[in-house]
């Protein structure tokens, strides 16, 4: 058995902005900062051994306080990037409403059906999200482990282990540095936790909101 910790990452300014982030580094703000640190005091005390990450500064910066409290590495995963938005990275999700409705309508109603121009399906992001969380379940067992990721792909591993398919992927929330209680059994998961955020009722202004 081992326990995945899985988190999103605090906030950045193109969380404050709507602005689609998907492979674009954006750092945290400061309010992010805030929110890795009171996630790393919630999850100091949980056994903890092993802390991975998607390559993004924002999901590395997230991952830091942590490792710091545990005296823990951070161990890189590329497998854990957030979707390819492609041609929509960078650009604010008004923009995209109006410049491509059709497929905007279609992300909000059928998002399994979406494959962003020159990015990813949710298919796609699924499948290697989920390849990459296995290796990391299979080489630590026995073993608690933090894995740092985005919202999309929290939201499809979390409907991953649920057996759900990717056109319930509005029915799963996960707010800005957000934890999830995965466990893996060596046969499939069990979802113990989802989207936990008490430890961020003390900042001022966190933004629980999905985007």
């Amino acid at each position: 058995m081992t326990l995945i910790y899985l988190i999103r990452h605090g906030e950045t300014a193109w969380n404050q902005e709507n602005i689609f982030r998907g492979r674009k580094d954006i750092p945290l703000s400061e309010k992010g900062r805030q929110e890795a640190q009171a996630l790393a005091t919630a999850l100091a005390p949980e056994p903890i051994k092993f802390i991975y990450t998607s390559p993004l500064s924002r999901a590395r910066e997230t991952a830091q306080p942590l490792a710091d409290r545990l005296s823990l590495p951070v161990q890189i995963h590329d497998g854990l990037i957030d979707l390819d938005f492609g041609d929509w990275e960078g650009k604010p999700l008004k923009e995209i409403e109006q410049s491509a409705p059709d497929l905007f309508r279609l992300w909000k109603l059928s998002p399994d059906k979406v494959r962003f121009p020159g990015g990813e399906s949710l298919g796609l992001a699924r499948d290697r999200a989920m390849a990459a969380l296995v290796e990391i379940a299979k080489a630590r067992p026995q073993a608690a482990v933090a894995v740092v990721s985005h919202r999309v792909i929290c939201k499809l591993l979390v409907l991953a282990a649920l057996n759900a398919p990717e056109s319930a992927f509005w029915c799963i929330q996960q707010d800005l540095a957000c934890y999830n209680i995965l466990e893996w059994t060596g046969q499939g998961w069990i979802v113990r936790l989802v989207n936990e955020t008490a430890h961020l009722k003390d900042i001022a202004g966190h933004l629980n909101k999905d985007f």
